[in-house]
């Protein structure tokens, strides 16, 4: 849920989904957070997902053209347009962005668990 362009939405989705996988939300809430260490690289991530999913979605594949700088108001972000050619290549992008980091999170996770649970079970062998 960190690498999502939801900004506001991060914590309750994964609230919502650790509910609904029957995981721990205190941890899901506590790993949403840490993410946001990535905050002064933000802008280049949100830069390079919006590259990865303007050119899954474009066909033939093509990279997006330059960005243009120019003043927006409130009132146009808000409009299924603008969702349609910015939001939804982020949201495409920012999948093949956090996919990878969730297996290799989740792996390492384990695998740490594992090293953890066997340690405390020679330190149990050793106690009796």
């Amino acid at each position: 849920m960190g690498f999502s362009p939801l900004f506001g939405l991060k914590t309750l989705l994964s609230l919502g989904l650790a509910f609904a996988l029957r995981c721990n939300p205190i941890a899901a809430v506590i790993t949403v957070s840490l993410h946001d260490v990535v905050t002064p690289i933000w802008p280049f991530l949100i830069y390079v997902e919006y590259n990865i999913g303007y050119w899954i979605l474009s066909s033939p594949h093509t990279l997006p053209p330059e960005l243009v700088h120019s003043h927006l108001h409130v009132s146009e972000l808000m409009k299924w347009s603008m969702f349609q050619s910015v939001g939804l290549p982020v949201l495409v992008g920012s999948l093949f962005l956090s996919t990878p980091a969730a297996i290799i999170s989740y792996f390492g996770m384990l695998a740490f668990l594992k090293r953890r649970q066997a340690r405390q079970r020679l330190r149990d062998e050793a106690g009796e």
